[in-house]
């Protein structure tokens, strides 16, 4: 995820819109108000974190910033019942809920893989069976794509301090090798299109 670019492409936006007009940044992991210190307008900012695959998962984080507004939310709050989707306000941070708790998971399970502690399989057998996990870390590291797994986590490492976000180097390696995940058919599964 790259701030500058979101921040630019909402003062294109804002530019094109009346003032009051709510506008929505889809961030796993920037803060809403850094991108409110770089916008016009900034109550009109809110974030909204839909999760891969939007078309099956039908809850998200609605971020609200220190600046935003309760237009903005109350805009929010009605958009997504017309989409029938069920948000949840969370407070403002570095990967908000999910980003934060989810992508530090998904970076210990590549960890322990590249140590040999267990199997791709057997981490997301345990954390399926175990736990109730729908989806294990590492297959869902392929739904989300590994590169933007990558890049969340350099977000939140950046932002942070944290060294359990510092992307694991089995991550990396598959980001250099093009293996993003399901979308170039090779990730931490084979998908059978390349």
């Amino acid at each position: 995820e790259d701030a500058e670019l979101k921040a630019a492409a909402h003062r294109e936006i804002a530019a094109a819109v009346a003032p009051g007009t709510a506008r929505i940044t889809n961030t796993s992991s920037i803060p809403v108000d850094e991108l409110a210190g770089r916008v016009p307008s900034p109550a009109d900012l809110v974030g909204v974190h839909f999760m891969n695959p939007p078309y099956l998962i039908g809850t998200l984080e609605v971020v609200r910033g220190p600046r935003t507004g309760e237009r903005a939310m109350a805009a929010v709050k009605e958009l997504l019942s017309v989409l029938d989707r069920k948000g949840i306000v969370v407070g403002d941070g570095p990967g908000f809920v999910t980003s934060r708790v989810l992508h530090r998971m998904i970076n210990d399970a590549a960890n322990v893989v590249a140590e040999g502690r267990a199997t791709v399989e057997d981490v997301d057998a345990l954390m399926e069976g175990c736990l109730g996990h729908p989806t294990g870390p590492l297959r869902t590291a392929d739904l989300i794509g590994i590169d933007n797994l990558v890049d969340s986590l350099t977000v939140l490492y950046e932002r942070t301090g944290d060294e359990g976000c510092r992307p694991s180097e089995l991550l990396l390696r598959k980001v250099a090798e093009g293996d993003h995940g399901r979308k170039t058919g090779r990730g931490f599964y084979e998908y059978g299109v390349r």
